[in-house]
């Protein structure tokens, strides 16, 4: 079967680096805007300034009232868990809820 292969020729070596060379420049040209285009936008959006103002943002959205909510939260779980335990407890060991 090597001999099928022996009449074929085949480029040079040398050949075959240019291609090479050639086609990774090609890429390189066609992708070097675009990288550099994505890196100028990220780094807008990671600059002191815009990143500040995103996270206030974030922070007035999410989690100004967080402290005021989680506290409503607490509240209106004890009083329901409280509700769920009482009504499970016998009305003759705990009595009516009514005249709790």
């Amino acid at each position: 079967q090597s001999e099928a292969y022996e009449g074929t020729p085949s480029p040079p070596p040398k050949l075959k680096m240019s291609h090479w060379s050639l086609v990774t420049g090609r890429m390189k040209e066609l992708l070097e805007p675009v990288l550099n285009r994505t890196r100028d936008r990220w780094q807008w959006f990671w600059s002191p300034s815009t990143f500040r103002g995103f996270m206030q943002t974030y922070y007035d959205d999410h989690l100004r009232d967080l402290g005021p909510r989680t506290k409503a939260w607490l509240l209106k779980s004890k009083e329901s868990l409280f509700n769920k335990t009482h009504s499970l407890c016998p009305r003759i060991v705990c009595g009516d809820k009514d005249q709790g």
